[in-house]
């Protein structure tokens, strides 16, 4: 492969809002079928054992809020952006689609939503998925702190001494790519 293919790849992957939660979801599709392995395997304690109406129903709510919490995501993003645009160039755009954090919470709130709607499956009139509804309700846990240190790192980018900052940083990498 050429230098030129590799380096368009590359940039398209740092710069793609989508590969790294496609990769998520499907993620979260694979980890319900380990969980559902592990169900059968494994003798949960009384105390970690869902009525199969309970699991459906945290499922649900989960499903449904990974779904809110990831547009909520998108929103203020988006909105933000538009509203630095006006202040800062627009090539601050390119700070935030490439931000690994805001890749990280889409990527963990797309496996978190597929996984959710993987085991609502796996939910009968007599079984439930104790392991994988435990492991849900973990992953929606770590969604929203991965989503509170998104926003606070967000709010915080916003101000023009962080823009000038991240410029500045995004510049000496450049000059010492070149250099070396």
């Amino acid at each position: 492969m050429s230098f030129a293919v590799l380096f368009r790849a590359r940039e398209y992957l740092r710069g793609s809002l989508w590969v790294f939660p496609l990769g998520g979801a499907i993620a979260g599709v694979l980890l319900a079928l380990l969980t559902k392995q592990a169900d059968m395997s494994v003798t949960v304690p009384k105390g970690l054992q869902y009525a199969p109406s309970t699991a459906s129903t945290v499922l649900t709510t989960i499903v449904g809020a990974t779904v809110g919490l990831a547009g909520f995501v998108v929103t203020v993003t988006v909105l933000a952006i538009q509203m630095a645009t006006g202040t800062f160039s627009a090539r601050y755009m390119r700070i935030w689609y490439r931000d690994r954090m805001l890749k990280a919470v889409l990527t963990v709130l797309a496996g978190t939503m597929t996984f959710s709607f993987s085991l609502l499956r796996q939910v009968t009139a007599t079984q439930a998925p104790d392991i994988g509804v435990s492991v849900a309700g973990s992953l929606l846990v770590l969604s929203l702190v991965l989503f509170l240190l998104f926003f606070d790192r967000f709010i915080h980018r916003l101000r023009p001494v962080a823009v000038a900052a991240l410029v500045g940083q995004t510049a000496r990498r450049t000059i010492t790519t070149v250099t070396q």
